[in-house]
């Protein structure tokens, strides 16, 4: 499942590929293929019928191209680690905030939109929903998407996946 043809993103070649592998009672895993063709791959803690944080950036990073959130952090080398008991975007081993080179204001853009966007249907819930016709088309482009996630998601069976590009 490709959220946007790489030709949308003014990318016409190679493009990650993130396989999310739900795991029904253990830790879920994700299969990167990067752009250059590097793989690289992590286990995070299973979200149940929830979506993975790491699948709602990707749709969500992608959707509004932005290419300096962790997704694009992972494609141009980085890699997760658990640091302290703590997931953590390393480069060389290294946690990438001990950088003094690295600059976290797109990571810190990603979090903000995914955290703005929040979970499908959490507008809902809390009792407020912003009217269609105040949404960018960009923004419900990507709430449909994570909708629709949700669902598949939701319905996949033990060992059974879903693959999403970024590019």
């Amino acid at each position: 499942m490709s959220m946007l043809p790489s030709s949308r993103l003014g990318n016409t070649g190679a493009v990650l590929t993130a396989t999310f592998v739900r795991h029904r009672g253990g830790r879920d895993h994700i299969y990167v293929t990067r752009a250059d063709g590097t793989e690289v791959h992590w286990q995070f803690p299973a979200s149940g019928d929830g979506l993975p944080h790491d699948l709602v950036h990707l749709v969500v990073e992608s959707g509004l191209e932005m290419r300096d959130g962790f997704w694009g952090l992972i494609d141009r080398g980085a890699d997760v680690a658990v640091v302290d008991n703590e997931p953590t975007l390393v480069r060389g081993g290294r946690p990438l905030v001990e950088d003094t080179a690295f600059d976290g204001d797109g990571l810190r853009a990603a979090e903000a939109a995914v955290g703005g966007l929040g979970p499908p249907g959490d507008g809902v819930q809390r009792g407020y929903v912003i009217p269609a016709a105040y949404v960018p088309p960009e923004l419900a482009a990507v709430r449909l998407r994570l909708l629709d996630l949700q669902r598949d998601w939701a319905a996949l069976p033990d060992r059974g996946s879903i693959t999403v590009s970024f590019g």
